[in-house]
């Protein structure tokens, strides 16, 4: 017998082996200025895109369900460093989509606007 997880797990592979998620810092002059605000330190880029690497598995997964979608906004909140990471999912070609970083922040309580969803990674 095969369990509803095993078979969404294949379908989530299929679907990852199929659509990839370019991880690069392309981003608003807004998210450039926030890099070095709000914050004790500055935020590099390499921090942003491993956040955003960490996050695309889960990504992925609510593009199976149906929960995220292009044009969607996203926040995702790293729980360890408290960077927050506020962006957009666009399709650039059709098994590529790129994450659009609008803006970033340090902050352990920050509330995105509503409709936007939130990954915790």
């Amino acid at each position: 017998m095969i369990s509803l997880q095993t078979i969404l797990e294949k379908a989530i592979a299929s679907f990852s082996n199929t659509i990839k998620i370019n991880v690069k810092v392309d981003k608003t002059i807004h998210a450039g200025e926030r890099q070095s605000r709000h914050s004790d330190r500055e935020i590099s880029e390499g921090e942003i895109i491993e956040t955003i690497q960490i996050a695309t598995e889960k990504i992925l997964k609510l593009m199976v369900f149906d929960k995220v979608d292009i044009g969607d906004a996203v926040h995702i909140h790293n729980t360890k460093t408290n960077l927050n990471v506020i962006g957009a999912l666009e399709n650039k070609t059709n098994n590529f989509v790129d994450f659009f970083v609008v803006t970033v922040m340090v902050k352990p309580n920050f509330k995105p606007k509503p409709g936007t969803k939130t990954i915790r990674v």
